[in-house]
């Protein structure tokens, strides 16, 4: 008897896919994938839009929009093998929306990995905020780039956090182009904190990278930023970090706080590492031993990523002493961030130290002694956590800096 031959299965051009907004509101979409192009057409404003089942009401209407994606589908799919050439053209690319491309970058990178999801959700806020909500994308030329840059190094640092970036002085910076004044007027210049380098070029990286990806599904033809000037990008200075000597840790250790539980907290980070939001969420749960090694289990709040850390028998000095806590609850209480950095600051002053000392130089200070002392760059990038070992050779620098400073003190001496 005859092996029975296996079918092959025909995958559609078009398939209809879904994008998940506020309150669980889906907007319906068809991606349309033919002779190696993919383009996009988005249906909710034609149809409707998929709403979260309550009644009977909610399913009856959830149905009817997608009869009506299926029926645009098979229409596109009979376009499609009909040959007609305006198939691409009825949604396609160019008068795809900004805000609609974002969304779908956004899900392409979870998809294939991409840990950090905020930063493309606040340059979407920030586009939203920049340029409106019906800004298309061939409407993104080097001008509107050019706008975009400036828009972000003048922005207000505490409107990045807004869902709107409703704050005073990033309500005046609509984009009108590149040459638009981006100075609030009853704003003092003096009074206006804007947001970092380094989260300027996030945003920027962020938004190039969303146009790159366009270009190679053939969305736009080519990438604006390629064709502006270095010197109209956005520069970082190189970067520093405020840090602890071994000497100064020990000065601390030797004084008093006023704040015992700040104290140890300040010192267990200086000794094992972790950022102060890691501090105010691990658990007594979190700890186990391994044998004679203590080991710390957690997802790092700022990237969510795993982190399975060996506490030192030094960090463990300034664990406090559980007692009957619970697996569930917290192993430090501490007052909020901003108390806990003005009672280390004063403690700080106390033990003479005048360097601006706050909660996060407890893990610079980590990293710089891991480096001092004769770890390799590798290890001390897997205790931080740091998934880019680049951010980790910032400290090799700093230490390489002060070995430099070092041998060159007898210059001039002799």
């Amino acid at each position: 008897m005859g092996r029975a031959k296996k079918q092959i299965q025909v995958k559609e051009p078009v398939t209809i896919r879904y994008k998940e907004g506020k309150n669980g509101i889906k907007s319906v979409y068809l991606d349309c994938y033919v002779n190696g192009k993919r383009w996009y057409e988005f249906l909710s404003k034609k149809i409707g839009y998929i709403e979260p089942v309550v009644d009977f009401q909610t399913r009856t209407h959830n149905a009817e929009v997608l009869q009506r994606a299926n029926a645009i589908k098979m229409q596109r799919i009979s376009e499609i093998y009909a040959g007609k050439d305006n198939v691409q053209n009825i949604a396609r690319n160019g008068k795809m929306l900004l805000l609609d491309w974002m969304d779908i970058y956004a899900q392409k990178k979870l998809e294939s990995g991409h840990k950090d999801k905020y930063i493309i959700a606040y340059t979407r806020k920030i586009l939203l905020a920049y340029a409106g909500a019906n800004v298309q994308m061939q409407d993104i030329d080097k001008k509107f780039c050019l706008g975009f840059l400036n828009f972000i190094k003048h922005l207000h640092d505490n409107s990045r956090h807004e869902p709107q970036l409703k704050s005073t002085f990033a309500k005046s910076v609509l984009y009108v182009g590149a040459e638009q004044d981006f100075k609030a007027s009853h704003i003092a210049e003096n009074e206006v904190k804007y947001i970092k380098p380094k989260t300027q070029e996030n945003y920027y990286r962020c938004f190039t990278g969303a146009l790159n990806a366009a270009v190679r599904e053939e969305i736009i033809a080519c990438n604006p930023f390629d064709n502006i000037a270095s010197i109209d990008k956005i520069k970082v200075p190189e970067s520093t970090r405020e840090y602890l000597t071994i000497d100064e840790v020990k000065q601390l250790m030797a004084t008093k706080c006023k704040n015992e539980n700040v104290k140890n907290a300040f010192l267990f980070s200086c000794f094992c590492g972790l950022r102060i939001s890691d501090i105010y969420a691990i658990t007594w749960g979190q700890i186990t031993q391994d044998g004679e090694q203590m080991r710390l289990q957690l997802s790092m709040q700022k990237t969510k990523d795993p982190l399975y850390l060996p506490i030192s028998a030094q960090a463990q000095k300034y664990l406090p002493q559980r007692g009957i806590a619970a697996a569930e609850e917290k192993i430090f209480h501490l007052p909020r961030k901003e108390g806990c950095n003005y009672h280390i600051g004063r403690w700080a002053q106390a033990a003479g130290i005048t360097k601006k000392v706050s909660f996060h130089v407890a893990r610079h200070t980590f990293a710089t002694m891991m480096l001092t002392l004769g770890a390799d760059l590798y290890t001390t990038s897997k205790l931080l956590g740091h998934t880019n070992i680049l951010t980790t050779q910032i400290y090799a620098k700093i230490i390489n800096k002060k070995k430099d400073e070092a041998v060159n003190l007898t210059n001039g001496i002799f």
